[in-house]
């Protein structure tokens, strides 16, 4: 088993594009943030933020550097239901077309939408200890 603790500040890559531009990725786990406050940089204004989430993980683009995605890992008292419900609202009230509204179970489902050449995707599910986790990635595209 790896006790390894856990890194609480970002870790920094680099990536080199077909061109010379360079743009720089980060992760980060275990934020301990409340709210939106948690969310990368790169969220883009168009996809809400679930306000009663304690974010574990983001991860993201240097919005300088002309952002491609950004993901965040969250989890919540509230059930399944409620997240998926925030979500699937709050995107289409932003013009994003859903194309996948709640499949699975639930305790356990996956939602999908487009807009433009940019796309969101989630996986909100019940974890054994009764709380609500999400996984919300955009590819907020170029």
């Amino acid at each position: 088993t790896d006790n390894s603790p856990v890194p609480t500040t970002p870790e920094m890559s680099s990536t080199t594009t077909g061109s010379t531009e360079s743009t720089s990725t980060w992760a980060q786990t275990n934020t301990g943030a409340k709210g939106v406050a948690g969310y990368p940089a790169s969220w883009p204004s168009d996809v809400p933020k679930y306000p009663n989430g304690l974010v574990s993980e983001k991860a993201g683009n240097n919005p300088a550097s002309a952002p491609t995605e950004a993901a965040v890992v969250f989890t919540t008292k509230d059930p399944v239901k409620t997240v998926v419900s925030f979500y699937l609202k709050g995107l289409a009230a932003n013009g994003w077309k859903i194309t996948e509204d709640g499949a699975g179970t639930a305790d356990m489902v996956t939602i999908r939408a487009t807009k433009g050449k940019r796309s969101v995707g989630g996986y909100v599910h019940k974890e054994t200890n009764g709380r609500t986790e999400a996984t919300i990635g955009v590819n907020i595209g170029i």
